[in-house]
């Protein structure tokens, strides 16, 4: 049984055991340096792995407490680096703002961005401002993007944002249900994509490319 964030118990929602395989792949051929998730969950796992074994950055940030205490844990009992999630409440519909610079100022650029939060369902804004003021400018050399929930006009908005302001190529898969995901992967490496084995590049092609934007405008 799943429950919502609302209803004040948490369930750790994940995606189909085929997009973890595809991360991982694309996370193995695209080779990021410096990786930042908003949103942990079970991606966190697979992102501190890949840390871990290629020596990378990654950041974490979690408005949950809850989460935070979860993912941390899970992480540890993993035997992976679990200080990477950190705690960062929302603050006016985004992350505390002076919590989040904490960390930020620390990250000259941001080379794969996983971008899963915050919480529709604690009326996070993931289209607010603060993510083109504090995020965008460490953007410049980015390889990979993973915006989910694009099936939401707002988080839709971010992708193409993205898409047009850094020449990325984008892919929509269905991670769950009817939930849609974009990836986004810089020109840079597309030929990357050609290494994919068969059935993890069926994934790429789930939703025509010609009808991306009609299926996304609702």
């Amino acid at each position: 049984i799943g429950f919502s964030h609302a209803a004040g118990i948490y369930s750790w929602s994940t995606k189909k055991y085929e997009f973890w395989i595809l991360l991982q792949t694309l996370l193995y051929l695209i080779k990021p340096n410096s990786l930042i998730e908003f949103g942990s969950g079970r991606s966190t796992n697979y992102l501190a792995e890949y840390a871990l074994k290629s020596g990378a950055n990654l950041l974490s940030f979690e408005e949950h407490l809850f989460y935070f205490i979860k993912v941390n844990l899970a992480l540890k009992l993993s035997f992976l680096p679990f200080g990477v999630v950190k705690y960062v409440p929302q603050r006016g519909g985004w992350y505390d703002r002076k919590r989040l610079c904490h960390y930020l100022d620390k990250i000259k650029e941001i080379d794969f961005l996983f971008y899963d939060g915050p919480s529709k369902s604690s009326s996070g804004e993931r289209g607010s401002k603060d993510f083109y003021r504090y995020i965008v400018p460490k953007l410049s050399n980015v390889k990979l993007v993973i915006v989910d929930d694009v099936h939401r006009s707002e988080e839709n908005a971010v992708a193409e944002y993205l898409v047009n302001n850094f020449g990325l190529k984008r892919f929509n898969i269905r991670p769950k249900n009817d939930d849609i995901l974009a990836i986004l992967l810089s020109k840079k490496h597309e030929e990357q994509i050609k290494q994919l084995p068969g059935f993890l590049k069926k994934l790429l092609e789930e939703i025509p490319q010609e009808n991306k934007n009609t299926k996304l405008s609702y």
